[in-house]
């Protein structure tokens, strides 16, 4: 199970607001499978939700979308989180999820080389025991 929630806290170090998303390996295996159309082709939409394996906190909505040279990495509005990237963009945040489904370690999702807008700092953990 991948639990997702919004935060106002401090997390790894970070100050408020936190998108953190904790699971196991696992499951951030099947996660980098589902998404993986994202960095196929723009035009492309998942709602995050219809997952049975991920829990999203709060009764928050989180909608994905591919779209040609969108930067939004996350956008937070009410209960609605935003991700709308190029694919090029979704094709590295990916190998982010690749990267920690090979072991429990945890990652900052960022873009820095590009200009992008996020509302919070995006923290993924496939620690189980953080």
């Amino acid at each position: 199970m991948i639990i997702i929630e919004y935060v106002n806290e401090y997390l790894e170090g970070e100050p408020p607001p936190n998108f953190l998303w904790r699971g196991k390996v696992l499951d951030f295996l099947q996660l980098v499978k589902d998404l993986h159309v994202l960095g196929v082709s723009n035009g492309q939409n998942i709602l995050l939700n219809e997952f049975n394996y991920i829990s999203i906190e709060d009764d928050m909505q989180i909608e994905l979308y591919s779209n040609k040279d969108k930067k939004i990495l996350n956008k937070k509005e009410d209960k609605t989180i935003i991700i709308d990237l190029d694919k090029k963009l979704w094709r590295e945040i990916i190998v982010q999820f690749l990267h920690i489904s090979f072991e429990e370690s945890h990652d900052y999702v960022d873009l820095d080389e590009y200009v992008v807008l996020e509302d919070a700092n995006f923290i993924i953990s496939s620690d189980i025991n953080n």
